[in-house]
């Protein structure tokens, strides 16, 4: 077996590809460049270009014209600690250890984009047996077409209802019952995939969003495992497409205009 991780640098990150090569499920990883979508980073100083001032202030002027979303916004933003805070008593609480730097016997590729060709030809070249992809840049159609062994992509979130951001909506919809991963497929529709796991874990009071991203990964890592183990025995990888009426693409652009999307989550997961 030879296995390959695509990622990018994070506690839960590193995390999954120091587990997944301490159990010989991967030889390399790919790491790209910058954070993973996490709603925690987009006021950090590096996002405070004029783009985005000037983005985050007509948005505040919308909201004049709407006091209750205005009121939200200010509210996700005094609460931001709140709601992913205290990551090194959380990565010590959950995660434990192997999170803070990737092993050092593990091959690691820098890379600027996941989707450069030139990239997906070494890939290739190394001829693996399965890609696994937790947190990157979204795959583009044209690179998947291109790649002949299973890519398989874990997804905080249960698809097809909460593809995109998975945690803040499922909570603000479901409540804590709301949050779980899906392990599927990689398809030319984001999160879209046929599904070949899904699970949910044990949240309570205590979690924070960032905690429950942590959680995730950990039963990521499971199912991760699991896939190694039906390559192993030659079991067909057949997923299953799910359809909901439910499902809606929560893009960074949606969390970005509705706020009060952060206070139902949050005061679902405090009940």
């Amino acid at each position: 077996m030879k296995s390959i991780l695509l990622t990018k640098r994070s506690s839960p990150q590193i995390y999954m590809a120091n587990q997944l090569f301490d159990r010989n499920i991967i030889n390399q990883v790919y790491l790209e460049e910058g954070e993973s979508i996490d709603s925690s980073n987009y006021f950090n100083k590096k996002h405070l270009n004029y783009k985005n001032i000037f983005y985050n202030l007509r948005l505040i002027i919308s909201y004049l014209y709407n006091p209750k979303f205005l009121y939200y916004y200010i509210y996700k933003l005094i609460n931001k600690s709140k709601f992913f805070g205290m990551k090194a008593k959380y990565d010590i609480l959950i995660l434990e250890n192997n999170y803070i730097e990737f092993n050092s016997y593990l091959d690691i590729k820098l890379v600027k984009n996941i989707n450069d060709p030139n990239v997906i030809e070494k890939i290739m070249q190394f001829k693996p047996n399965c890609i696994f992809i937790f947190g990157t840049s979204i795959i583009s159609h044209k690179i998947i077409s291109k790649i002949s062994c299973p890519v398989i992509n874990l997804h905080w979130g249960i698809s097809p209802q909460y593809r995109g951001e998975g945690i803040i909506s499922s909570l603000a919809f479901e409540g804590k019952n709301g949050p779980g991963i899906t392990i599927h497929k990689i398809s030319n529709v984001v999160d879209d995939g046929e599904i070949l796991y899904q699970e949910k874990p044990n949240i309570d009071n205590k979690d924070n969003f960032y905690s429950i991203g942590l959680k995730l990964t950990k039963l990521g890592l499971i199912y991760f495992s699991q896939v190694n183990v039906d390559i192993q025995r030659n079991i067909p990888l057949v997923g299953v497409k799910k359809t909901s009426k439910k499902s809606f693409f929560f893009n960074s652009e949606y969390m970005k205009k509705n706020p009060k999307i952060y206070y139902s989550a949050w005061k679902e997961l405090k009940k």
